[in-house]
């Protein structure tokens, strides 16, 4: 809509707004539930075994005596944010290139 609009359509910038404003829930809780209850979960049972560690002596784990690789957790937030970044890159192209067509097929495929 900005794009057409700079280009001489006769949008406001209500409309505009609107429109971000009323997609905005939608398409977060698509995104959140996406990274929140399907990568991340995926990703943290491909990493753990990597970091497994066990805790020696008492009951509550002392940095002294826990033991695991830490290159679990870096290989973690390395894939994460490069999923996630690729994810976020190819929406936000997709969106950009079919407008509201995409958002259109979205919502009718959900429904």
């Amino acid at each position: 809509m900005e794009e057409r609009r700079a280009n001489g359509a006769a949008i406001d910038d209500d409309g505009i707004n609107s429109v971000k404003s009323g997609l905005m829930g939608p398409l977060a809780g698509i995104g959140d539930t996406l990274s929140q209850s399907t990568i991340t979960p995926i990703l943290l049972a491909l990493v753990i075994g990597i970091a497994g560690g066990t805790v020696t002596g008492s009951a509550v784990p002392t940095l002294s005596g826990a033991t695991g690789n830490p290159l679990g957790a870096i290989i973690y937030m390395v894939l994460v944010s490069v999923v996630i970044v690729a994810i976020g890159y190819t929406a936000w192209m997709a969106g950009y290139a079919r407008g509201r067509s995409l958002v259109i097929d979205i919502v009718i495929d959900i429904l």
